[in-house]
């Protein structure tokens, strides 16, 4: 009899622990179905849905809201790349050190993000290098698995470029009061930063509030297209290796990279063994768009001669147009066609410099000419 018993014993010890070996597998599934439902091994689609968007700006590093939203089909290891619209690119969020954000086991994600007029979510896998500025979002690939666009929230009110406006040299400039996301950098600008003197002249301050750098920029309210225009300086040998003047035509509404610019810079562009003069036909990538040369002390007059396939640039020496040559240059290739673009003055801090900016700086021009 106690045979018999220690058989029975034993068998239901081992039924007991084949029991308990099945309840663990199951626990062990019970435990990663969330994954299997909403991550890698589900064969849905993968797709990214928005449930939180923030408002309407320009943009700039004052601006931010927060954004989230929930990625369907993803696998374990996918990211989300997150970016700002503005400016005609594509701004990474929430900064560019920072460039992913984390995708929960439920699928959703949440970040804080700079404002643009629309934002952008791009689900990535494996090593992808995600870019800090791009003028288009990324195609799908291998590493690219879905992306979603969203405008910004509706009923958010978009800041006004300009809350003022000045009528210098016999036209009327806009004054920005707006950030703008440019060189890589979003620069904050002040209107109290522009201002005309008792002669006339047109003033553009860079200053300082708090740790930051203010700019300066004014820009027609029209479009003046192909003709002569022409800026009377006064001296610009002042100006720190940091400070950079820009004196150039551009449209911001154009869906061309190029935008319709065409510059003269006065900058060193941070690094004082550089010449302080340059000329552009965007894009400045290629070579043969850049034409540098150095401004002499003194006052100048610098501008250009835009015709059909030419732009024909020229400083001198004085406040006319007929003094001493400086420097002269034309370009006859990749010189754009009129699009509805303004006349910009634009004073503000590289962003990048050898040698950062110390003391802001102020330019004065004293005249500004268009002839068609």
């Amino acid at each position: 009899m106690a045979y018999f018993e220690l058989i029975l014993s034993c068998m239901e010890t081992s039924t007991l622990r084949n029991s308990r070996k099945k309840m663990a597998t199951l626990g062990r599934v019970l435990v990663a179905l969330p994954f299997l439902v909403f991550g890698g091994c589900s064969r849905q689609k993968p797709s990214i849905v928005f449930t939180q968007v923030p408002g309407a700006s320009f943009g700039g590093p004052n601006t931010s809201g927060a954004i989230s939203g929930r990625v369907m089909g993803f696998k374990q290891g996918d990211r989300v790349v997150l970016y700002a619209h503005s400016g005609n690119r594509w701004w990474i969020q929430p900064i560019s050190r920072m460039p992913f954000t984390k995708i929960k086991e439920d699928g959703t994600w949440t970040s804080m993000t700079h404002l643009g007029l629309e934002y952008a979510a791009v689900l990535v896998r494996g090593d992808y290098d995600a870019d800090a500025v791009i003028f288009s979002l990324p195609d799908r690939n291998k590493h690219v698995i879905a992306k979603a666009i969203v405008p910004a929230a509706s009923g958010s009110q978009l800041p006004s470029f300009s809350s003022k406006i000045l009528h210098f040299s016999g036209y009327d400039w806009e004054v920005r009061a707006v950030s703008s996301p440019e060189g890589g950098l979003a620069h904050n600008y002040k209107p109290g930063n522009v201002w005309l003197d008792d002669k006339g002249a047109m003033h553009l301050r860079i200053s300082r509030e708090g740790t930051q750098w203010v700019c300066a920029e004014a820009r027609t309210t029209r479009s003046l297209g192909y003709g002569s225009y022409q800026f009377m300086l006064e001296t610009v040998q002042n100006m720190e290796p940091a400070a950079t003047l820009g004196l150039f035509t551009r449209d911001e509404n154009s869906t061309d990279m190029k935008y319709t610019e065409m510059d003269i810079h006065v900058s060193r562009w941070g690094n004082p063994e550089t010449k302080n003069g340059e000329y552009v036909i965007q894009p400045y990538q290629v070579p043969s768009n850049v034409y540098r040369f150095e401004i002499p002390k003194g006052s100048v007059s610098t501008g250009f001669r835009w015709s059909p396939g030419s732009a024909s640039f020229s400083t001198a020496h004085g406040a006319s147009q007929n003094g001493k040559p400086v420097a002269v240059w034309t370009f006859n290739t990749g010189v754009p066609a009129p699009t509805g673009e303004r006349t910009y003055i634009n004073l503000c801090e590289f962003g990048f410099p050898k040698v950062p900016l110390e003391h802001g700086a102020e330019v004065v021009i004293d005249r500004f000419q268009f002839l068609p």
